[in-house]
Formats: structure tokens, C-alpha cells, sequence
């Protein structure tokens, strides 16, 4: 099932709205998908699937993390 989402770009250090997730065989990972994207496969703590609050506010960075899977 697809569901509506927002994803963390670090270039821009925003929250970018527009894209659609839906669960991925890999561990703690969404594949998401966009128009204006290539579909790719996202660690969970780059996605969120309300509105943050703030655009700019980053999500929680784990140590080592992976930035694209």
C-alpha cells in the first residue's frame, strides 16, 4: 500500500513533500517514488509520513547512517 510522505534532503536541508512510499523487502527501508525522481529505496529516519513541523528541522541522524540504499 502506498501512502503519502515527506522526505529529508540533505543538500537543501528541507522536507520535501510530493512523494508516495511503500514497504521495501529491505529491513527498516521504504522504497519512494515522484514524478521529478528516479524511484529509490530510503532508509526509514529520511521519511516521514506527516507534515513535519518545521521544514527545516533534520530528522535524527544515526551514527553511520545510509543515506540512500
Amino acid at each position: 500500500m502506498k501512502e503519502k510522505c515527506w522526505v529529508w534532503f540533505k543538500g537543501t536541508a528541507s522536507w520535501r513533500p510530493g512523494f508516495v512510499a511503500s514497504p521495501s523487502p529491505k529491513p527498516d527501508h521504504v522504497l519512494v517514488e515522484a514524478m521529478e525522481f528516479v524511484p529509490c529505496t530510503l532508509p526509514l529516519w529520511r521519511v516521514a509520513y506527516k507534515e513535519p513541523a518545521d521544514l527545516k528541522q533534520a530528522p535524527v541522524v544515526p551514527d553511520g547512517a545510509v543515506w540512500k540504499a
